[in-house]
């Protein structure tokens, strides 16, 4: 029992060690994300929070080494005169030639 004590005496006396950690988002050439990592590998990065690293926002792009977030791929439905023709109260069921239906087409907000 007294070779416990001992272990543990030892234990209190070893200094701690405290580990750095370091969170990186590699890209390519044109500033697009490849992959979020903790590890060290070859190539281009910027190092990052840690929240940034938990989001793991891949519609992002690095310019002049910062994050830059991307809001010109919002994409969404809107009632056109062309394109895919749906039943007139439900979205979700495609409409054949006879019956009542809307026109729907996807907008990204570019095309405002």
């Amino acid at each position: 029992m007294s070779n416990f004590w001992e272990a543990v005496a030892q234990l209190e006396k070893t200094p701690t060690v405290t580990v750095e950690l370091e969170y990186r988002l590699y890209f390519d050439n044109q500033g697009s994300p490849l992959y979020y990592t903790m590890d060290k590998p070859d190539g281009q990065f910027i190092s990052i929070t840690l929240e940034q690293y938990q989001r793991s926002n891949y519609n992002v792009k690095v310019i002049n080494g910062k994050i830059k977030e991307l809001t010109n791929n919002i994409v969404k439905l809107v009632p056109a005169t062309s394109g895919t023709a749906c039943h007139v109260n439900d979205i979700s069921i495609v409409a054949d030639d006879t019956s009542k239906k809307q026109h729907w087409k996807l907008k990204t907000n570019e095309e405002d």
